[in-house]
């Protein structure tokens, strides 16, 4: 099942879905994913990583649910699947909340598919503000004293 998504990119923008065109496979469908970049693969909260991580060889596009605001697995998936050597696209699809996005970028996710619901309720501005958003890091307060 599509649903109709917003894509959020890593500086805060709304931009065109690019897999619009791709199937949209669930763990059901690993046996038909290897060494295929002409699909798209969706992780839910309730799959095995584990076991899922050996059929991503290949595999161009991965999209992690989250279907909840507060389920973060997917934020510790995605930094798996990164330092596991996934180079795709991977994306965040579902109940993300602006405060989040900074997180989501930072773990390894290239944009963020919101549904029109969360798109409406935060507005395009708060996505753009949490992007340009650059948090002071204690070196650059350090050396200004020196």
């Amino acid at each position: 099942m599509r649903m109709t998504h917003h894509i959020i990119n890593q500086n805060g923008e709304n931009i065109t879905d690019d897999w619009g065109h791709l199937p949209l496979l669930s763990v059901d469908d690993l046996s038909s994913l290897n060494n295929d970049a002409s699909k798209a693969f969706i992780i839910t909260s309730d799959d095995d990583l584990d076991a899922i991580l050996p059929h991503f060889k290949g595999v161009a596009h991965i999209a992690i649910d989250f279907a909840h605001f507060a389920d973060g697995r997917g934020f510790s998936w995605a930094r798996i699947l990164r330092d596991e050597g996934f180079t795709g696209h991977l994306r965040a699809m579902g109940h993300i909340m602006p405060d989040q996005f900074r997180h989501a970028m930072a773990v390894g996710f290239d944009d963020i598919a919101l549904p029109a619901d969360l798109t409406e309720r935060y507005g395009a501005e708060a996505w753009r503000d949490v992007a340009a958003f650059k948090l002071p890091d204690y070196q650059s307060r350090l050396q200004a004293k020196v």
